[in-house]
């Protein structure tokens, strides 16, 4: 039993372990070489270089008026992606693996000539209430739900969002994406992608949590 033990306390470390590294690393990423590319509605988007990547990373600053459990809530309702994540033409659940994991299929709409993509996602959320931090991931997996035709499916896909709790009672948000689409991308495609994307997402997302909120008001 003890043996049993010691191996769930390593295994969970390593996982913890993993999962800080993963945000570290991407943030670090994003913090350097960045030029600001749109500012607008509240969103500050970011392109930034990666040293021997095709595609730069996109970095986005915004601030929601939510908490951070209204924000989780939120980002786990994958069948309301399609209303406020950009270009997402369905999305569906997989697996509900616990109350801060869950792995989800989704497909996005890519505009002619360029195949539409589709990826599956592992959400995780860690809480670190010392910071008053809450750190969100959306990393791809392979190998978990089949291909599908007519789609080119996105293999490398990481998302950072940590949620960082204000004097104002509302949350910064510092958001991140590293992704290789796959396939053939024209630059104009990958550049309204990476500008507009975030800010209609972000622009949408803090618009349907105000819904939301004055909904469960009343």
């Amino acid at each position: 039993m003890k043996m049993l033990a010691r191996q769930s306390i390593a295994y969970t470390l390593k996982l913890t372990s993993t999962f800080l590294f993963t945000i570290v690393s991407i943030l670090a990423i994003a913090q350097n070489n960045c030029q600001l590319k749109e500012d607008s509605d509240g969103v500050k988007v970011y392109s930034c270089k990666v040293e021997g990547q095709p595609f730069n990373s996109v970095k986005a600053t915004f601030e929601v008026n939510a908490t951070a459990d209204e924000y989780v809530t939120f980002i786990f309702d994958v069948d309301n992606y399609v209303n406020w994540k950009y270009k997402t033409s369905s999305a569906r659940l997989i697996n509900r693996i616990s109350d801060s994991e869950q792995l989800f299929y989704m497909t996005v709409d890519s505009p002619w000539p360029v195949t539409d993509r589709d990826l599956v996602i592992r959400l995780k959320v860690k809480k670190d209430p010392a910071n008053h931090q809450t750190h969100i991931t959306l990393i791809s997996e392979n190998g978990i739900y089949p291909e599908q035709k007519g789609f080119v499916r996105i293999k490398k896909s990481i998302t950072t969002l940590t949620l960082t709790e204000n004097s104002k009672g509302t949350l910064d948000a510092n958001w991140a994406l590293e992704v290789n689409p796959g396939g053939e991308i024209p630059a104009w495609i990958a550049n309204m992608f990476a500008t507009q994307g975030p800010i209609e997402t972000f622009k949408l997302a803090k618009e349907n949590l105000a819904e939301r909120k004055s909904m469960g008001s009343k």
